[in-house]
């Protein structure tokens, strides 16, 4: 189920996010919570605390074929924190590198976690 908390597990900080529209980061949150086992390979991810900070370092977004990689924090229960990349794809690809600065209410974007997950760092922590 996705309720408020969904959303509020992700932390965007102004230093480097602070371009990122409200509806981007809703779904950003959402998606990669939803997708949070999936992805990760963290299984019952939904029974965990983890958080993710978007912003406090360069997320050095960067364009590969049809998806924007982000690097991103990811914050385990115990408070310890390990880099990790997500991407985002729309269909909308001529504009994949600004789209964060828009609104995507109306659009078909879809986020994911990267295939480097760093799941051996993070299960310790677990």
């Amino acid at each position: 189920m996705i309720d408020d908390w969904t959303i509020e597990w992700v932390m965007f900080f102004d230093e480097f996010a602070s371009g990122f529209h409200p509806t981007f980061q809703k779904e950003l949150a959402q998606q990669l919570f939803r997708k949070g086992s999936e992805g990760t390979g963290i299984k019952q991810f939904d029974k965990y605390n983890f958080q993710l900070i978007i912003g406090a370092k360069d997320p050095e977004l960067r364009l590969d074929t049809n998806k924007v990689f982000a690097k991103i924090e990811f914050i385990t229960p115990t408070s310890f924190t390990i880099p990790a990349e997500i991407y985002w794809t729309c269909d909308e690809t001529d504009k994949l590198l600004e789209i964060h600065k828009h609104n995507v209410s109306d659009k078909k974007i879809e986020f994911n976690w990267a295939d480097n997950f760093p799941i051996q760092s993070v299960l310790p922590h677990i």
